[in-house]
């Protein structure tokens, strides 16, 4: 198959973005809502349970790696898949293999 021009697959990728529910948190324009959550509602193994972590913005990701709060994610698609393990960081599960390869293309526009 062929890769759909760049706007088509933008588009798509923020259909991704929003199927998986990205926008709760990270709400456009600004990729963020400003807020606070517990670290234990993201991350099973964080080491202080009680402490909060401010919702990042999502502009300009491709040029912030690593990613999470211990730089533990090389790639952005490392925080979807191998430190998403307990599927708290978005509901990625709901999308196709395609739409996530989306998903990580929009992010990486941003």
């Amino acid at each position: 198959s062929s890769t759909p021009p760049a706007t088509e697959r933008v588009r798509a990728g923020y259909q991704a973005f929003d199927k998986a529910r990205c926008t709760l948190c990270h709400t456009p324009p600004a990729f963020t809502n400003l807020s606070q959550h517990p670290a234990a509602s993201l991350f099973d193994d964080f080491p202080n349970p009680t402490r909060t972590l401010d919702t990042p913005s999502l502009l300009g990701i491709s040029k912030s790696a690593p990613y999470l709060y211990d730089g533990r994610a090389e790639t952005i698609e490392d925080v979807l898949d191998e430190h998403n393990q307990a599927k708290r960081h978005g509901d990625i599960g709901a999308l196709s293999k395609s739409e996530r390869q989306d998903l990580v293309y929009f992010l990486e526009t941003l």
